[in-house]
């Protein structure tokens, strides 16, 4: 588990990443890379990322979902929010 989330691999290539209260948006680079190495480590193809619990989306947070997605384009894995 990364600090701030949990991933649970859910079989097809899909990964789901439930952000958690300690996520911290504005510190992005203390989550990419522990989270693209669990996805590569699961060949990830898609990741799923649910925002039921989160009520508010900040501009902060839609940057750290812009440069995820982003990075996700990049390792070939489809994000879907």
């Amino acid at each position: 588990m990364i600090r701030g989330m949990h991933l649970t691999f859910i079989g097809n290539g899909s990964v789901l990443l439930e952000p958690g209260n300690s996520l911290d948006p504005s510190d992005p680079d203390a989550y990419f890379e522990p989270l693209i190495s669990y996805m590569q480590n699961q060949r990830a193809t898609k990741l799923i990322y649910d925002l039921k619990d989160k009520p508010f989306i900040d501009l902060t947070y839609y940057e750290w979902m812009v440069r995820l997605n982003s990075l996700c384009q990049i390792c070939n894995v489809k994000m879907i929010v």
